[in-house]
């Protein structure tokens, strides 16, 4: 098990009637639920469709798809996907490797998940250079302010 398996082994359980490892494809209708609702734009489906993709839970493993998910997941607020690309970027698992990215990710994710994110923050951050560092730190800055606008904009409707 991976990385992303040990972080993340309780979603195994939770949603093992989604998936069936044997035909080493996804099935059943609760499966056409989740990806019609990861399409419709739900964080959580995109999320748990990143996972079952990034591990071969039940798929055949396609890291690029499962990267496109985990995205989507974390442009919304998602941490959890937050982390998983930035575990991805550490490890050049489905995109190229990239350490100033991957912090990039980690420290969004930092702001508000607080057992996972700041010990890998911290961890990234010892391969970096204080130009990465403060660069990673500026763009997850960025991303939260408008994360922070969109909240705002969501709650005056």
């Amino acid at each position: 098990m991976g990385i992303l398996g040990f972080l993340f082994a309780p979603f195994r359980q939770l949603f093992s009637g989604v998936i069936r490892a044997r035909n080493k494809r996804i099935i059943g209708p609760q499966t056409h639920s989740l990806i019609q609702a990861a399409q419709s734009g739900h964080v959580e489906a995109q999320f748990l469709l990143g996972y079952i993709l990034s591990e071969g839970e039940g798929v055949d493993r396609d890291l690029e798809q499962a990267i496109h998910w985990y995205r989507q997941a974390a442009v919304r607020g998602h941490d959890n996907a937050r982390i998983n690309l930035a575990i991805a970027y550490c490890e050049g698992d489905g995109v190229e490797k990239d350490m100033a990215k991957a912090y990039g990710w980690v420290c969004l994710a930092a702001f508000t998940e607080t057992e996972k994110a700041p010990p890998l923050r911290d961890e990234i951050a010892r391969h970096l250079t204080p130009e990465e560092i403060a660069a990673g730190q500026a763009w997850a800055q960025s991303q939260r302010d408008v994360d922070l606008q969109e909240a705002e904009r969501k709650e005056a409707e």
